[in-house]
């Protein structure tokens, strides 16, 4: 087989007004949907980088409630912790009171048993 017999797309001649001279070539194209693409693309990224600063803001707002929060409670636990330590110290000066002195103890009981009735009792 020779050349010549193969079609030669540069010799072949194609007629005005066909379908293969309005379309573009293929590089044409392929830029015309990459330039689309892009465009997409860009509209999309218009549309939610708003969104996303919207949310990232609203978590570092939420970052900074939570640190406060962490703060009042440890503050609060603090607080509790000594509470608790110092109704222990009493409980236990109240123990060493009653070893002490327990007739003391039982006398001061009676008396404030005597005034608790007396408050609470009704009157006839």
């Amino acid at each position: 087989m020779d050349d010549t017999s193969k079609p030669n797309p540069q010799n072949s001649a194609v007629p005005a007004g066909s379908p293969n001279t309005q379309r573009p070539a293929g590089g044409e194209t392929l830029a015309r949907a990459a330039q689309g693409a892009h465009a997409a693309v860009d509209a999309t990224v218009g549309k939610v980088a708003p969104v996303i600063d919207g949310v990232h803001d609203k978590i570092e707002s939420a970052k900074g409630a939570a640190n406060a929060a962490k703060d009042t409670i440890a503050n609060g636990k603090q607080a509790i912790q000594s509470r608790v330590d110092e109704v222990g110290e009493w409980i236990s000066a109240a123990r060493d009171a009653v070893r002490t002195h327990p007739l003391a103890a039982l006398a001061a009981a009676i008396v404030v048993g005597a005034a608790y009735n007396s408050l609470t009792s009704k009157k006839r």
